[in-house]
């Protein structure tokens, strides 16, 4: 997700870890290699391709590239209009996503003055 903040280590260099953040255009920055499109990756394909490209780049002979998340981007809902209470909550990162339900029913539900039919997400 963006804003999620991820280790990035190649086995066997001394050098320390490097951080990058994952941006909203689904990139990573690496050493060497610059900005790499992740989006739609997992965490073990992208290793695999950043391998990939560093042995077609010469700048290793045999790289084993390390990812891992450090820190994840908090993730908020907000309901806002004609809901009982005005609700904003964070919900953990084993939850991809709120739905506009479980949302609406946490902020107390509609009002009865509330257009039901005109909710967007």
């Amino acid at each position: 997700m963006p804003r999620d903040q991820i280790k990035f280590q190649i086995s066997g260099e001394p050098t320390t870890p490097y951080y990058s953040v994952y941006r909203q255009r689904g990139e990573i920055s690496a050493p060497l290699l610059g900005a790499v499109k992740v989006s739609g990756l997992s965490l073990r394909e992208t290793e695999s391709m950043m391998e990939k490209r560093y042995r077609d780049g010469a700048s290793f002979l045999n790289p084993q590239v390390i990812l891992s998340f450090e820190s994840y981007a908090p993730r908020t809902i907000s309901v806002l209009g004609k809901s009982t209470t005005q609700f904003k909550s964070s919900f953990s990162i084993e939850r991809d996503q709120m739905g506009i339900v479980s949302a609406i029913t946490r902020a107390g539900g509609f009002t009865r003055v509330a257009r039901t039919d005109a909710v967007r997400s």
